[in-house]
């Protein structure tokens, strides 16, 4: 958009340092070049780019390898889905500019997704900018896919698998909760204190900065990987439904601008706080939450919240390794973790299979005999019990024991 430089080159454009209504003219009129173009040398286009100029300056690297690593993100994403879904369209990329490539004519493709608000210029080479979020960039990975299942179902793009597993299940189909799945529904139905003592937390203590857009990233990347993550659960029907997508967002709770003696004391009471807020099933939103709590510029807690019916102990700590390796893997523009994982409705199918062929009760009598020989009986807090207080409170002691 502009024409600016030194004079020994702008001189060859413009002749020079010239005006009209007197009697300069330009130094080198014989060796003029030409040049035209409707903004070029336009004092607004010219402040703008100076701006901009600056602001690069400024920025320094870190400006360009963020939006490498945002550009790195989509791209694998989209080549993933391409590669399960068998749609015959590749991306390639080179530092935030990408294009889809494509063995078949793909003009459509492009069509549809200016259709859906995806603008895709004429030449069809593409880029991320400095202002595309990661709200931008989830859309336009859905308007992708959204396009290839409209290009399917008119024809024009081949026929693939309905789902990037092979269990046969397609994407929004329903199934039935497994039993203990079942229980924690009932559970639930006591009341929001019920419901959040089934709440399961952890928090990763993180010593320097965190970059939130990455952040946000690495986890979208495991929930797009586990179909658990993005599970919804209708309560009245005893069914779980997979989503298609769930859009990740992190809040950031800033306790910066607390006192240093206060600090802590308003981090515990964030946390007392947030344990005690039940998710609600009949809401279709995601049974997790992330919270990225900020004592100081180089101290942060991130805060997982799961409920007990989409994830375990075991789970959640896969969530993790994955969020260290994912979030580690953008940061230094490597390959996304991408090998297969084992949908859940793969486990229930395992399940039943194990019942119905008797196998499950093998195993209730082999630990009926183990444990034949009878036991003391527990007093266990219940519902008839008055010898505890009612509720659903608990606690934990840490005892810290020093070397011998």
């Amino acid at each position: 958009g502009i024409v600016a430089g030194k004079a020994e080159f702008m001189n060859t454009i413009d002749g020079g340092v010239w005006q009209y209504g007197d009697d300069s003219y330009p130094t080198n009129e014989e060796k003029r070049t030409f040049v035209a173009g409707t903004f070029n040398t336009h004092p607004l286009t010219m402040r703008m780019s100076l701006a901009v100029l600056r602001h690069l300056q400024s920025e320094g690297e870190n400006l360009y390898e963020r939006l490498n690593q945002k550009t790195t993100y989509l791209v694998d994403q989209l080549n993933h889905y391409f590669e399960q879904s068998k749609v015959p369209i590749r991306m390639v990329q080179f530092g935030s500019l990408f294009r889809f490539v494509s063995s078949v004519d793909n003009d459509l493709f492009f069509y549809h997704l200016n259709y859906k608000g995806v603008y895709v210029w004429e030449g069809r080479n593409c880029f991320l900018s400095t202002a595309h979020t990661s709200d931008d960039i989830a859309y336009i990975i859905q308007a992708v896919q959204e396009t290839v299942k409209d290009l399917r179902r008119g024809g024009f793009i081949p026929e693939g698998p309905h789902s990037p597993d092979d269990g046969g299940h397609k994407e929004h189909e329903t199934y039935e909760l497994s039993p203990e799945q079942q229980q924690l529904v009932m559970v639930s139905h006591y009341g929001n204190e019920a419901s959040a003592a089934l709440n399961q937390s952890i928090m990763l203590k993180v010593k320097g900065a965190v970059q939130h857009t990455l952040l946000e990233q690495a986890v979208q990347h495991i929930v797009n990987r586990h179909d658990a993550l993005r599970t919804v659960i209708h309560a009245d029907d005893e069914v779980q439904q997979v989503q298609p997508r769930m859009n990740v967002e992190i809040p950031v709770i800033d306790f910066t601008g607390h006192p240093d003696e206060h600090q802590e004391a308003e981090i515990q009471k964030w946390l007392t706080e947030d344990a005690k807020q039940p998710f609600h099933f009949h809401e279709q939103k995601p049974l997790f939450r992330v919270h990225v709590l900020k004592s100081n510029q180089d101290e942060h807690l991130i805060v997982l919240t799961f409920h007990h019916i989409i994830a375990d102990g075991w789970s959640i700590a896969v969530f993790v390794q994955e969020l260290e390796s994912t979030y580690a893997a953008i940061i230094q523009g490597k390959p996304l973790p991408s090998d297969e994982v084992t949908p859940f409705h793969q486990y229930l199918d395992w399940q039943q299979a194990q019942i119905d062929s008797g196998h499950y009760e093998e195993g209730v009598r082999y630990w009926r005999e183990h444990f034949s020989e009878p036991i003391p009986q527990a007093f266990l807090p219940s519902a008839v019990s008055s010898r505890y207080p009612h509720g659903y409170e608990g606690d934990r002691c840490t005892v810290r024991l020093g070397r011998p």
